[in-house]
């Protein structure tokens, strides 16, 4: 099994959110990797919680660039990160109870999720910024 991995497809032109992104993706694959070759549980939970900490300032930098420039979706898209943080904490409370069974389905969960968040919902905000006059200087001029 093979996770996505990060390439140009995945830039949204905004430099700080998309070497946040690509982050996301290379915490994803090193906790797959070191799960594939069997690190312990411990080693393999220290990089989930490091991935969730990391989403969840990721998520906090995204909204506060997203209200910057007046982006109109904003609730929705912190209300998506909500559900996707709820959903991973589910998870990781079911590989708490139930060990690394689960592992697997997580990796894979926060993979398609990381992808598709981005190629939609982030694109979305992506082609805003770029319709902005007053864009924040964050974004990139490709």
């Amino acid at each position: 099994m093979s996770l996505a991995e990060w390439d140009g497809k995945y830039l949204i032109g905004v430099a700080e959110i998309d070497a946040h992104h690509q982050h996301l993706f290379k915490l994803i694959q090193q906790a797959f990797d070191d799960y594939s070759k069997g690190s312990s549980d411990q080693v393999v939970r220290t990089l989930l919680d490091e991935l969730m900490e990391y989403a969840a300032y990721h998520f906090a930098a995204e909204e506060i660039l997203m209200g910057e420039i007046g982006y109109p979706k904003l609730l929705e898209h912190s209300a998506e990160h909500t559900l996707f943080s709820d959903k991973v904490k589910e998870m990781m409370d079911l590989y708490e109870s139930i060990g690394s069974s689960v592992l697997t389905s997580i990796l894979i969960f926060l993979n398609a999720w990381l992808t598709q968040h981005i190629l939609q919902k982030d694109m979305d905000y992506a082609r805003y910024c770029k319709d902005r006059p007053l864009a924040p200087s964050k974004i990139a001029t490709a």
